[in-house]
């Protein structure tokens, strides 16, 4: 229910600082016009492909390499609601309800404190430097930190809680690779996630964690 309220608090917060505002800058425009230029066929195949030319591409190249997940994204947008920025404001809201509602279940994971973990997310909600993602319909960040969220929350619970049966463990664990990887395919910054991960389980086991596994 906290979780609940906490993601509804964020998505309100962000509609009301969003909704009919037009689009933001060029590239808004630019991403939808490759996001229609290109065939759902070509595009899901980059968004699957393992490979990219670099860690990172500037310019329109990465729209359909490094950033096909977002490129994906803006196609269902734009073929299902046209030029209407509010579609394009309202997924930025629900990513940014979404990331909040994620803190919010990995600060409580940690000190098992609703009111802590809350507050935590509040705290979020009102840091300036995350407006900057949330102002621009073209920057994905808000959209990767909320898929990253999410796929580390399901992780703790999966690393704490061991005594799912193997059906269920093996279905959060492919949401969280999916999740990861859809992550990876939006921006860049989200390729940390394995090796924060790896860090994570070999600092825990001292190198060991296949006992874990």
């Amino acid at each position: 229910k906290f979780a609940s309220f906490i993601f509804a608090l964020g998505v309100l917060l962000a509609l009301f600082l969003t909704q009919n505002l037009p689009f933001t800058f060029g590239d808004d425009l630019n991403v939808i016009d490759t996001a229609k230029s290109v065939s759902w066929g070509k595009l899901l195949a980059q968004v699957a492909n393992p490979l990219t030319p670099a860690w990172y591409i500037h310019g329109a190249e990465s729209l359909l390499t490094t950033r096909a997940f977002e490129t994906a994204i803006f196609k269902f947008l734009h073929e299902n609601f046209g030029y209407f920025p509010n579609a394009f404001w309202t997924l930025k809201a629900l990513s940014f309800g979404g990331l909040g509602a994620a803190i919010f279940l990995f600060v409580f994971g940690l000190t098992g404190n609703r009111w802590l973990s809350s507050g935590a997310a509040v705290f979020f909600y009102l840091l300036p430097p995350v407006y900057r993602s949330l102002s621009w319909i073209a920057d994905p960040e808000i959209i990767v930190q909320m898929l990253v969220g999410i796929s580390f929350v399901i992780f703790f619970q999966l690393y704490q809680d061991r005594t799912k049966g193997n059906l269920q463990w093996a279905g959060l664990l492919v949401g969280m690779i999916l999740l990861s990887w859809c992550g990876i395919k939006t921006k860049e910054t989200a390729r940390i996630v394995p090796f924060v991960l790896a860090g994570f389980l070999l600092l825990r086991h001292h190198a060991g964690f296949p006992v874990w596994v």
